[in-house]
């Protein structure tokens, strides 16, 4: 006998007539003078709108079934909002996985469509409307076009104002050193209290009167005490814009979707880089950086709180009930009680995590190093302040083909593989610069720099996305923060200060091109005899206590109820060949 659209789903079925309706399919709330009535198929209805119990003409969903969902869909920026209310389910009613689509007119299903998806509901759930996605991408256009006039130059502007190469590695050390000791405040801070928007705008007025004192003084104190200023106002800016834009994804959109958004931050980053290069070049001074950073950082700012307000809107249409659209999508884990000590748990229990970290610290070393003194060393070749701006104009001219094609890429490689790749092209880079006889020569290897940072972190975001829950989201960004632009910067910047001082800028150069191979191996060797141990970059659920036996049919210790992997340690050795193959994605190769 066949079934119109109007008819419950087969696999609502059983639970909607026992009236055993699961705790994440909640029945209409009560309002003032409404009451609540079963239905005759055991669910429960509201009295106002029990007279009207025929079937949405979009959405093809009964009444009865207890979802309020009114029949004419809001339009939020041109796009139906379907999702009017928290109660729209999360899974099917048999518990064992999502619907896929909201609304479908699929003829045997009742408007639950199980083979193609509904491009508006996946909008909905990603929180992106058209609106937002331009908002979006134009804050990291002028977030990263505003840091571009000020923050590649510092090493340049240390040196015209006669601070020596030495001590110009330790002033540029406070910068990682501020990622390591004060980013993971910030970013717990953000998470416990809701503030992160209330901090980025306090951080930009901070940053923005303090490089106004690091460009135009020439008292050396006043300088070091405007720099400190700077980059302690400046650490918690990144994270915070990424952790903003991270939430408004699902788990499996944060490395494809977000890495399109991020590529107009690149733009930015190039655009930004040759207009101050030549306003420097023509006003004789770095300090015309300062209004390009000002207008950059406002316009970010601007574009954050249309962003907000556009879901503040979105919000409102979905009701009292709904989702707050700036914390993570999952309700269930996002009510969990946020715990440092969750974090530093994933860290211990996860080698393999933490392996691959200390091995992104490394490109984040060696990104410090050359920040802090190739365009001294352009400088010594005889160099101009334009080349400075096409040189890093150069430099991000291949991060953004590889943002916009990493969904294909994540396909073709390994997390090891891309990191791998990574580490080397900067080992090539460094090694260039050692044999350059002319300092236009430098536009030629200044590309391989888009495919380390490209190579670490978006395979960053992806692995700590998964490693760390939705309540955890920007604790998340901050320990790969910690380790890429902390960590490893930290120690590039001492170090190489010193060498460079000691031996010069060339032979720097090569010894830590030699030294960064030396490291491509340890990481190999380290990595691979953890996989053939079992250990994965794998989710970990924080306060789980024990583990999940691993077994050939279930190899890594999959919780059945919850579908979550809750323990990442060592599984049985015969197997670790296979289970060394996981991607992140769905947790298998593709």
């Amino acid at each position: 006998m066949s079934r119109n659209r109007t008819e419950v789903a087969p696999m609502q079925t059983d639970s909607v007539r026992s009236g055993n309706t699961p705790p994440h399919v909640r029945p209409f709330s009560k309002g003032a003078g409404q009451q609540n009535s079963p239905n005759t198929n055991g669910s429960v209805v509201n009295e106002k709108h029990k007279q009207d119990n025929n079937p949405s003409p979009l959405l093809g969903v009964n009444r009865e079934n207890g979802f309020n969902i009114s029949k004419e869909p809001v339009i939020v920026d041109g796009i139906p909002d379907y999702l009017s209310h928290r109660n729209v389910p999360s899974k099917d009613l048999t518990g064992t996985r999502p619907p896929t689509r909201i609304g479908g007119d699929h003829p045997t299903t009742g408007g639950y469509n199980q083979q193609t998806e509904n491009p508006h509901c996946e909008k909905a759930n990603s929180n992106l409307t058209p609106t937002i996605n331009r908002l979006a991408r134009l804050s990291y256009f002028c977030f990263m076009f505003g840091l571009a006039g000020i923050n590649a130059y510092f090493g340049s502007i240390f040196s015209d104002k006669g601070i020596s190469k030495r001590f110009i590695g330790f002033l540029l050390t406070i910068t990682p050193l501020s990622s390591v000791l004060i980013l993971p405040i910030f970013s717990f801070i953000a998470d416990k209290y809701h503030c992160s928007i209330l901090m980025l705008v306090i951080a930009v007025i901070g940053s923005t009167i303090s490089v106004w004192f690091f460009t135009t003084t020439s008292n050396h104190a006043v300088l070091i005490s405007a720099f400190v200023i700077l980059v302690i106002c400046q650490t918690p800016v990144n994270p915070l814009i990424d952790r903003n834009m991270l939430v408004m994804f699902t788990p499996e959109d944060k490395a494809t979707r977000w890495a399109f958004i991020r590529s107009f931050g690149t733009m930015g980053c190039g655009v930004g880089n040759v207009v101050a290069s030549v306003a420097a070049y023509f006003f004789g001074s770095w300090s015309i950086g300062v209004i390009q950073y000002t207008v950059g950082h406002v316009g970010m700012l601007l574009c954050l709180w249309f962003i907000k307000s556009r879901k503040s809107a979105l919000e409102s249409t979905r009701g009292p009930d709904a989702v707050d659209l700036d914390q993570p999508a999952n309700d269930d884990d996002a009510e969990e009680k946020v715990r440092f000590i969750d974090m530093v748990r994933i860290l211990i229990r996860n080698p393999r995590l933490l392996v691959f970290l200390m091995a992104a610290s490394a490109t984040g070393m060696g990104y410090s190093i050359v920040t802090s003194f190739l365009f001294i060393f352009l400088k010594e070749l005889g160099a101009s302040v334009i080349l400075f701006g096409v040189a890093m104009l150069m430099t991000v001219s291949t991060e953004i083909p590889i943002f916009l094609c990493f969904e294909w890429i994540q396909d073709w490689f390994t997390e090891r593989t891309m990191l791998t790749i990574a580490m080397a092209m900067w080992a090539i880079r460094t090694a260039g610069y050692s044999i350059l006889p002319n300092p236009w020569l430098v536009l030629l290897l200044e590309p391989l720099h888009g495919i380390t940072f490209g190579f670490t972190w978006l395979p960053g975001v992806k692995t700590i996305s998964a490693a760390f829950p939705p309540q955890l989201s920007a604790s998340a960004t901050g320990v790969l923060f910690f380790f890429v632009v902390g960590l490893g910067p930290a120690l590039g910047c001492s170090l190489s200060g010193l060498l460079n001082d000691a031996v010069g800028s060339k032979l720097m150069f090569r010894i830590c091109s030699i030294t960064m191979v030396g490291l491509i191996v340890a990481y190999q060797l380290i990595d691979r005899g953890l996989a053939r141990l079992g250990w994965e970059l794998c989710a970990v659920e924080p306060g789980s206590g024990g583990r999940t036996p691993r077994t050939r049919e279930n190899p890594f210790g999959e919780d059945k109820k919850k579908g979550q992997v809750i323990n990442s340690g060592p599984m049985n050795p015969e197997n670790s060949r296979s289970a060394s193959k996981v991607r992140l994605k769905g947790m298998g190769d593709k």
